[in-house]
């Protein structure tokens, strides 16, 4: 549909009528935010064969195609059928693990540098970094909180530095 031109633009922030650039859509996937002192590194791969699905604490890796075809979505189903059937109890940590990346970027930094660069823990990482996108499947909702987003979309946008 993008290629195509079939959707009509739509802006970022509405209320300001920043207009969302499509060419951007290409970022969409198989791309990650790496911090790093000073300012981020983006990093875009040409393919990725999974996602990753974050689901009662835990972190799964699902592929998604073969190298020759793309799943069909019934396959694709039930793979996540069989996550959300699974009975496992996160690792001592593993449901925090995201929580790392909503504080300032030296600390996730400085923290991916002394927990993230050997190990399980690097394979882990590079797993979800890797993925072409997450999805979370949670129980619980989560609501938009009026009174707490201008302060958060303020501090986000002060550490939101790319190369």
């Amino acid at each position: 549909m993008v290629d195509r031109q079939e959707i009509r633009p739509f802006s970022f922030l509405s209320r300001y009528k920043i207009p969302f650039c499509t060419a951007q859509y290409n970022r969409l996937f198989n791309s990650c935010r790496v911090p790093d002192f000073e300012k981020d590194q983006f990093h875009h791969w040409d393919d990725s064969k999974h996602i990753v699905v974050y689901c009662n604490g835990c972190w799964f890796r699902l592929a998604v195609h073969t190298g020759k075809r793309l799943y069909e979505p019934a396959e694709l189903q039930r793979g996540f059928e069989a996550i959300l059937d699974e009975k496992v109890v996160p690792e001592q940590g593993e449901d925090f693990i995201a929580a790392l990346t909503a504080g300032d970027r030296d600390s996730w930094a400085k923290a991916r540098r002394n927990y993230f660069s050997t190990g399980v823990n690097r394979i882990s990482l590079h797993a979800i970094e890797r993925a072409a996108f997450g999805i979370i499947l949670d129980e619980h909702e989560v609501f938009y909180d009026q009174v707490r987003f201008p302060s958060l979309a303020a501090r986000s946008s002060t550490s939101l530095r790319v190369e």
